[in-house]
């Protein structure tokens, strides 16, 4: 008997996941939260990754929700960069 689950979702969706692991949970160890949200929303992405990843979250909009998770945290990641060179364009101005 197999005992290995299939998994319903194409391999692009285990490409998604993997990258999630690697880019959020790695930056979730490092991380130093400048509010409550950011830590908020952080948390919430390595819950989802991690029921994902254990199999006991299969369905596809928790999947697509992890996903926007993702790019949230990208997107905060990107405004703290503009905002750090910004400070120094400013300061060193």
């Amino acid at each position: 008997m197999n005992t290995k689950m299939e998994s319903p979702y194409e391999p692009s969706t285990h490409e998604q996941i993997k990258e999630f692991k690697e880019v959020t949970i790695l930056k979730l160890k490092k991380a130093k939260f400048e509010s409550e949200k950011q830590k908020f929303i952080a948390s919430l992405g390595a819950i989802s990754y991690e029921k994902v990843k254990k199999g006991e979250i299969t369905d596809p909009d928790i999947i697509t929700i992890s996903d926007h998770i993702i790019k949230l945290d990208e997107k905060i990641d990107e405004i703290s960069d503009n905002i750090s060179k910004n400070k120094k364009l400013f300061y060193n101005s």
